[in-house]
């Protein structure tokens, strides 16, 4: 059976809530983020890494589990949580400001950022 694909680079499976499988009511969301996706891997010129370690979508129940805040971009299928084997935290902070992202969480000591397309702003992680 083929994987089902939500754009060019991204499954389906990667998109996908890890407590539930669903990925939310929000088609126009994940337009949005699926783009700016498309376009952070066309820069770092190398797979981008989601599951199992990271996530996109989440649902209120999970984020809640997982300690996300109330409204959290992940609940609204806005938000992905990624890395890149080879780059550094801030190397793939820089590729994300380039691809557009609003917001983007730097995690230094579990190596991954976490990118958003809500409002421009400046989010450190740890």
């Amino acid at each position: 059976m083929a994987k089902q694909m939500l754009s060019p680079h991204f499954s389906r499976s990667e998109g996908e809530c890890n407590c539930c499988g669903k990925i939310g009511p929000y088609p126009e969301n994940w337009k949005i983020l699926l783009e700016h996706m498309e376009k952070f891997r066309a820069i770092v010129k190398k797979p981008v890494i989601v599951k199992p370690m990271h996530c996109m979508y989440r649902c209120p129940k999970h984020n809640e589990e997982v300690g996300g805040v109330p409204g959290s971009y992940h609940t609204l299928a806005m938000a992905c949580d990624c890395h890149v084997e080879g780059m550094t935290v801030d190397e793939m902070a820089a590729a994300a400001h380039k691809a557009g992202f609003g917001g983007i969480g730097r995690h230094y000591s579990s190596g991954f950022v976490h990118l958003d397309v809500g409002p421009w702003n400046r989010f450190v992680g740890d």
